[in-house]
């Protein structure tokens, strides 16, 4: 079974979301933190894909190749946005037996206070002028840093692709 946590989660959490179970049944658990993730995102700082596949990929490449694993029977899970990022990953990874998705948000866009999506306008550049100047200024030093930790895992770079020896080197760290 592979746990995949959510987005402001790391994976030592995921031991009261599914891996003290499965142990007890006699199964294997696999437990990361993917791209903008626990570790990698704030130690190796590796941002957030919503290209799920190629991190679910290489873990699967990695547990086939294992004798202790049964190869047809590989179940993948996610937690909150995991959730929402399981599901891709499954749809592009034949082998995934079974698939549990236990989304947070199921609609992302109204997770927002309504405060916030009213100032989104189709003009970046107004919204960012009301932001600046407006929203920012009126945050509490509270919310400012919990706005900073839900908004980090998407920095810009997450746009990006990763590359699957980029993902594929993050099995063999230590």
């Amino acid at each position: 079974m592979i746990l995949t946590n959510g987005s402001d989660w790391q994976n030592v959490d995921m031991w009261t979301y599914g891996v003290q179970a499965a142990l007890e049944r006699g199964w294997n658990a696999l437990v990361y933190d993917g791209p903008g993730q626990g570790q990698l995102l704030f130690v190796d700082r590796v941002v957030f894909t919503p290209r799920w596949e190629s991190v679910v990929t290489p873990l699967v490449d990695w547990l086939v190749a294992r004798s202790d694993v049964d190869a047809g029977r590989i179940a993948l899970t996610g937690l909150s946005m995991a959730g929402d990022l399981a599901p891709r990953a499954a749809a592009f990874e034949n082998r995934i037996a079974a698939l549990v998705a236990m989304p947070g948000v199921l609609a992302p866009w109204l997770g927002f206070p309504p405060e916030i999506r009213k100032i989104l306008t189709p003009d970046k550049a107004e919204t960012n002028n009301i932001w600046n100047k407006q929203v920012v200024p009126q945050l509490t030093p509270a919310e400012a840093a919990t706005l900073k930790k839900r908004f980090e895992p998407f920095f810009v770079p997450a746009a990006r692709r990763p590359r699957r020896e980029d993902v594929h080197g993050l099995l063999h760290r230590s």
